[in-house]
């Protein structure tokens, strides 16, 4: 699986949402012009809003109330929708703003985007853990796409503030656990792995993942990688959520690595690094040898079945780490009342290599929101509530 077809650097999991959504919200606009493209509906109306130090081109439909987050290429807003009352977040993606990064570089953010509208558009209404994509829209700038807007269901909250509350009991951290792992497992269905965009503050911000919930694997920047990443990821949730801090906190990758031997042991079996490149062997072999010790999480380690189950997301051979749908019926979970007869899943999600250059993908991107767009207009109100205002809210 190579690395920008199939991380969805936006792939939100919408498992902590408190927010009923009493109202769809599908503004339908048409990219502007750009070269062949469409243009603007008569009705609709452009206007700039500031947010702290950046500017939303959007819809007069919509009122930019808040900045929720940024990252390297946009920002991610709350906004009001004032015809259905309805607040929504809003995320703008500008990756050739920065002018000092190259052309590859670019090339490939636009291609994670345009499998990321792709893979949004594909699963939603589908399932309450999978954030909702309302709506998309593009704003051209010198025939060259200069911004996209996507438009998303607002979460209440996310689990990096759960967590920094100390209000999470035993019974919120399984429940939480579980409502991840399953949607996980059906994103999983549709072959798709999250790769580095599964973290606690994504769990409902918005946000890009970050080193320390990276998978040995990407950590060791191995060429391969499969869905696999994502149940460390969730192990390194699953614990913080317990402990209250993260399970490693390394800036860069040669800090971080160790820190995470030091917790699951140095593999020192061939069964254990065969997969690596003989690179990542010799570097494997070169670290010192250290137990396990997971005994140093001090809260975990007072629950066996809590610590059974991390001990098996936290493998550090992809090959032998559990997959999701043995996760959610761990026993670690036996001995509630989830409802585990359900195993929804969708069909493979395939998204097309074809593209060459920077331009092919924005193309790509333009038929995307035109072929959103044609749907939504042929929709009669009841289908568009039906498929968009379902209730993204998970009760606990």
């Amino acid at each position: 699986m190579e690395e920008d077809d199939r991380s969805l650097r936006g792939m939100l999991l919408g498992t902590i949402d408190e927010v009923v959504l009493a109202k769809t919200v599908v503004p339908i606009v048409v990219p502007e012009q750009q070269g062949n493209n469409t243009v603007l509906d008569e009705d609709e109306t452009i206007i700039c809003q500031k947010v702290d130090d950046d500017l939303f081109n959007i819809s007069d439909d919509y009122a930019i109330l808040k900045c929720l987050g940024h990252g390297a290429f946009g920002h991610v807003a709350e906004a009001y929708h004032r015809k259905t009352n309805t607040s929504v977040a809003i995320k703008k993606v500008e990756i050739d703003k920065d002018q000092n990064i190259s052309e590859e570089y670019k090339f490939l953010q636009w291609k994670r985007l345009s499998g990321e509208i792709f893979i949004l558009n594909a699963l939603k209404g589908k399932h309450e853990g999978v954030v909702q994509l309302y709506d998309v829209r593009v704003e051209p700038n010198n025939n060259r796409m200069k911004e996209v807007y996507l438009t998303m269901n607002l979460m209440a909250t996310d689990l990096d503030k759960l967590i920094k509350s100390r209000r999470l009991t035993k019974r919120d951290i399984q429940r939480y656990t579980y409502k991840i792992i399953k949607a996980i497992q059906y994103i999983h269905s549709a072959n798709v792995a999250l790769k580095n965009s599964l973290n606690k503050r994504n769990m409902s911000n918005y946000g890009v993942g970050t080193e320390i919930y990276r998978a040995p694997e990407l950590l060791l920047r191995c060429s391969h990688y499969n869905r696999a990443v994502d149940l460390w990821s969730i192990g390194c949730i699953f614990g913080e959520m317990f402990e209250g801090t993260s399970l490693f906190t390394g800036a860069r990758f040669y800090q971080l690595y160790p820190e995470v031997f030091e917790l699951i042991g140095t593999p020192t079996t061939n069964e254990d690094i065969e997969w690596l490149s003989e690179e990542c062997r010799c570097t494997i072999r070169s670290s010192p040898v250290q137990p396990e010790s997971w005994e140093k999480l001090s809260n975990i380690s007072k629950d066996p079945d809590a610590l059974g189950l991390l001990q098996k997301l936290l493998v550090f051979n992809p090959n032998d780490r559990i997959n999701a749908q043995k996760a959610s019926k761990d026993p670690y979970f036996a001995l509630d009342s989830f409802d585990q007869s359900v195993e929804n899943e969708i069909s493979e999600i395939k998204i097309s290599e074809d593209s060459k250059t920077v331009q092919d993908v924005q193309q790509k991107i333009y038929n995307q929101v035109k072929e959103i767009r044609l749907n939504h207009k042929k929709m009669t109100d009841d289908e568009l509530i039906s498929t968009f205002g379902f209730q993204n809210c998970l009760s606990f």
